[in-house]
């Protein structure tokens, strides 16, 4: 049996051949670059970047009046976990195929309008007083209805933070007018 050179029969060029392209190789291998997960890493990678990057230019505070972390340094630590979680997500979701998305509930609505409410009274209430209205007023929203216990756990949470910034870190918080009862 001849070969096919000597034939006379030419294999179609590799131009004129229909190869799969990337997408379709990676749709064949499981994978689809468009898959949400790698879009919200890029953004947060991106967004880290760029915030990072105005950390740089914090003022500094002299070494005698240095208490704690510098005051670039705890956002550049919070920037620094943000991008290598979102690194993990886009890595995991690189062998994800890109799922049918639901349709967002109308709770997500409530709930963003909660929280920019809440992001908009922080400057005039303080941090630990807002966070507590806000933990106490998502779980209501949420349908916990045992408000001894969402109340305490709030307030818990709320002391905690205040302990853990203040106290042990040595990083002030915006206290607002309630200032005067965490002492």
């Amino acid at each position: 049996m001849p070969s096919t050179a000597r034939a006379g029969r030419r294999w179609p060029s590799s131009a004129s051949r229909a190869e799969p392209g990337r997408r379709e190789m990676a749709r064949m291998r499981g994978q689809d670059w468009r898959h949400p997960d790698l879009a919200v890493a890029a953004v947060v990678v991106a967004f880290g970047a760029a915030a990072f990057v105005a950390t740089l230019g914090f003022d500094r505070v002299p070494e005698a009046l240095m208490e704690g972390m510098g005051p670039e340094r705890f956002p550049q630590l919070v920037i620094g976990t943000m991008v290598l979680l979102a690194v993990l997500l886009g890595v995991r979701a690189l062998g994800l195929s890109a799922p049918a998305l639901p349709r967002i509930p109308p709770m997500f609505a409530a709930t963003l309008a909660l929280l920019v409410a809440a992001v908009v009274v922080f400057p005039h209430l303080g941090l630990v007083p807002t966070m507590t209205a806000a933990m106490v007023a998502l779980g209501a929203l949420w349908g916990e209805r045992r408000w001894h216990l969402l109340v305490g756990v709030a307030l818990a949470f709320g002391l905690a933070v205040h302990l853990l910034f203040v106290r042990t870190l040595g990083i002030s918080l915006p206290v607002g007018p309630f200032g005067f009862l965490l002492g």
